[in-house]
């Protein structure tokens, strides 16, 4: 094992960095090296060539790594106990302005992402990433990953999206910001207006996982322990009265012929 620079918190062997010491650490990249900055003032430099040579870092119990997305290339992250990495950097484009008229990020996460919610299922995710220093970009990478694989009857992704949707209710019910960034979009086509035919937010998207006949439709015998969940969460008004699908908060698409205004009621009631 070699141990970097005399503050000897970080190990370099064969190919794999390594914390040796919990805490937060923090990269920032030179001209020709790699500064790693500790919380508490020690700092451990890297050559460019040995940071090329890293394949793995090891975030350990009680770590936190914060690193430019875009300087991770192919390096994968492994991650213990409740070791958590923040990764800046990602800027993120809403449906309405890519040319394919797909929300991404700059940045592709997908790997990072797959590994922890199979490992660590959604919550876990959520847990051990950070984006920007924050959390509502994790949920947006972590939305867009679900999404890139996305198909209706995908019990897998769906039952990720409903742990994303608790999450992010949650998140709203404790004071957090709204994701209003556009998930869907759609151009205007022959229609008689003059508005894009869908402009649906995150926001709506995330939310519209709690519509009850969505839930009975995709899960089929295994929708009871899903409305379980989410009544579980606190979050049982979002479905209202189980068997009435009128109520609750429902869904909204975006469709420039659908009126938001159940949503929009409910929302300022629930989530304020």
């Amino acid at each position: 094992m070699a141990v970097l620079g005399s503050s000897k918190t970080v190990s370099l062997n064969d190919g794999v960095l390594s914390f040796l010491r919990s805490g937060h650490y923090e990269f920032e990249f030179g001209k020709k090296n790699i500064q790693i900055d500790r919380e508490d003032g020690q700092v451990t430099n890297l050559s460019s060539s040995q940071f090329a040579d890293i394949e793995e870092i090891v975030i350990g119990q009680d770590t936190t790594v914060t690193i430019g997305a875009g300087s991770l290339g192919l390096i994968d992250l492994d991650f213990q106990g409740n070791g958590a990495v923040n990764l800046t950097g990602v800027t993120f484009t809403g449906a309405d302005m890519a040319a394919d008229g797909k929300f991404e990020p700059s940045q592709d996460l997908d790997t990072i992402v797959s590994e922890l919610i199979e490992e660590r299922g959604v919550n876990g995710a959520l847990d051990a990433l950070q984006v920007n220093g924050n959390q509502e970009d994790a949920f947006r990478v972590v939305w867009d990953h679900l999404d890139d694989n996305y198909f209706y009857y995908n019990t897998e992704i769906n039952d990720a999206f409903i742990d994303l949707g608790i999450a992010y209710a949650t998140h709203l019910r404790e004071g957090g910001a709204r994701l209003l960034d556009i998930a869907k979009f759609a151009p205007d086509s022959s229609d008689a207006g003059t508005t894009p035919d869908r402009m649906q937010s995150l926001h709506d998207n995330i939310l519209g996982n709690f519509d009850e006949a969505s839930i009975m439709d995709k899960f089929g015998g295994n929708a009871g322990a899903i409305i379980d969940r989410i009544q579980d969460a606190g979050l049982g008004a979002t479905l209202g009265v189980i068997g009435d699908y009128t109520d609750g908060r429902g869904v909204y698409s975006g469709s420039d012929d659908h009126d938001p205004t159940r949503q929009r009621t409910f929302d300022a009631s629930f989530f304020g």
